[in-house]
């Protein structure tokens, strides 16, 4: 069994791919298994990524068998590291038979996974080298964390946006209260990738993907935080997030996106945290509200969510939630009169 098993959902990415799987194979850390989930691609990814695993395989089994004897000029720290820490990555290929999307891509590399932790990736992102290193030292420090999180920089083509974790967090949250309260306060990053996760916590809590979605780390990451009673944050960026054309999150499929957050919010709405549904609807009500006025009028479904997050709101007697989803309402009607969103958006901040 390895240490730390990453997920690789590969699909049309056969410009990016080996850029995030060289990131992989230059691991520091080679106690790892990496999981590649072919989705069905339809362009020419798989091939190289199986180019490149034959070709590290070749290569560190080259290294790996180097007689030091010889005259040949071995970097003897090389061969040292690789022994120390696992001796070579290993890959696995896993393939679909019909195209099922990212959620189920990740299902399927989590139920074929053996490692003590799961780490998830995005086919055309890249890791540090030594990211799986930083993540799993801190997990060795403190062994029942469930989670260990590490910072990103995000990036739009070869731009960077930002760094992602601010100065504020601690680097060691130690009860559920204390990551749910940084979780409502949008503290903690809703994405499933760059998160090292005990692999017996996403089994023991049925911590699936919704699959027919998409934003589905949002929607994971809300069933997550119920359960989480231990994180570590590392502070050091880990992981490079790239925006780019073309992506799921830059999609023009409008509808797909207002059905998706839908769904989303009308099953969150159906698991409520017992006593915590005040602090739910306020996480999720600004949210909530943007994507009706948005995507109301080509989902109908919208319609009858609102009444029902109007119904809960003065259930829990959220009177800040209650006015802001009246205003939502008639923005709805009238339009979107600057003025009147400045006053949404200033309700939405204001509720405690």
């Amino acid at each position: 069994m390895k240490a730390v098993s990453i997920i690789i959902p590969i699909y049309q990415v056969s410009d990016y791919v080996e850029r995030c799987l060289k990131s992989v194979i230059g691991q520091t850390f080679k106690d790892i298994e990496c999981i590649l989930v072919d989705d069905v691609t339809q362009d020419d990814s798989m091939e190289k990524c199986e180019q490149l695993i034959r070709k590290y395989n070749v290569d560190v089994d080259v290294d790996l068998n180097l007689d030091l004897n010889d005259d040949l000029d071995v970097d003897l720290n090389v061969n040292l590291n690789l022994d120390l820490n696992g001796g070579k990555i290993t890959f696995k290929i896993l393939h679909h038979e019909v195209n099922r999307g990212l959620s189920a891509a990740r299902n399927t590399g989590t139920k074929a996974a053996t490692g003590e932790y799961i780490y998830y990736m995005d086919s055309d992102d890249e890791i540090t080298p030594d990211c799986i290193e930083k993540l799993m030292r801190t997990a060795r420090e403190y062994p029942e964390a469930e989670m260990v999180i590490g910072n990103y920089r995000e990036f739009w083509i070869d731009k960077e946006l930002r760094t992602a974790l601010g100065n504020g967090l601690p680097s060691h949250i130690c009860s559920n209260e204390s990551v749910f309260s940084y979780y409502i306060q949008r503290s903690l990053p809703d994405s499933a990738w760059n998160k090292l996760v005990k692999r017996e916590f996403i089994e023991n809590h049925g911590l699936e993907f919704k699959e027919g979605i998409i934003y589905e780390d949002f929607h994971w990451m809300f069933y997550v935080v119920k359960y989480l009673t231990e994180v570590c944050l590392v502070k050091d960026v880990t992981y490079h997030y790239y925006r780019r054309p073309g992506s799921i999150l830059s999609a023009s499929d409008n509808e797909a996106i207002g059905t998706s957050f839908c769904a989303i919010y009308d099953d969150v709405l159906r698991h409520l945290t017992q006593g915590r549904e005040r602090k739910e609807l306020r996480r999720f009500l600004g949210g909530f509200c943007k994507r009706y006025l948005d995507y109301k009028k080509m989902v109908p479904a919208y319609q009858e969510l609102y009444g029902e997050y109007r119904i809960l709101a003065k259930q829990y007697d959220r009177w800040f939630a209650y006015m802001v989803l009246g205003m939502t309402g008639v923005i709805g009607v009238i339009g979107r009169p600057k003025s009147l969103m400045d006053a949404l958006y200033t309700l939405r901040w204001k509720m405690k």
